[in-house]
């Protein structure tokens, strides 16, 4: 995909309904409304994972919520596999305590191919 066609992939995403209910939330105004489009090479990895800073599930900011895989990132953004889940929760002492902890199946892993490409284990 050439950068014209990411940028033009990446504006359609402006109007969603989600775009929008988060610029209003957060008082962004529409019309000034940036993006930025950030493209990333790829490494080869071990394990991947998506930390949540806030529990999206419940919006509790002293919880964390960490998903983890083996292999690319993909199997697990994309809903492919079972991630490992852990939520942790801290107090405002800045005790860290690990809350729920769920193992995942984990059946099918993505890894990168050398010289390009992917494959499915």
């Amino acid at each position: 995909m050439s950068a014209g066609m990411l940028s033009i992939a990446s504006a359609r995403s402006v109007p969603t309904s989600r775009a929008i209910s988060y610029r209003e939330n957060n008082g962004i105004d529409h019309i000034h409304a940036g993006m930025a489009v950030v493209v990333q090479a790829m490494v080869q990895s071990e394990s991947s994972g998506v930390l949540f800073t806030a529990n999206p599930l419940t919006g509790r900011r002293n919880e964390s919520v960490l998903e983890a895989i083996p292999g690319l990132g993909e199997a697990l953004v994309s809903g492919l596999v079972e991630p490992d889940r852990y939520i942790v929760s801290r107090s405002s002492d800045k005790d860290v305590v690990i809350k729920d902890k769920r193992i995942g199946a984990k059946a099918k892993a993505i890894r990168s191919v050398e010289g390009g490409g992917v494959r499915e284990e």
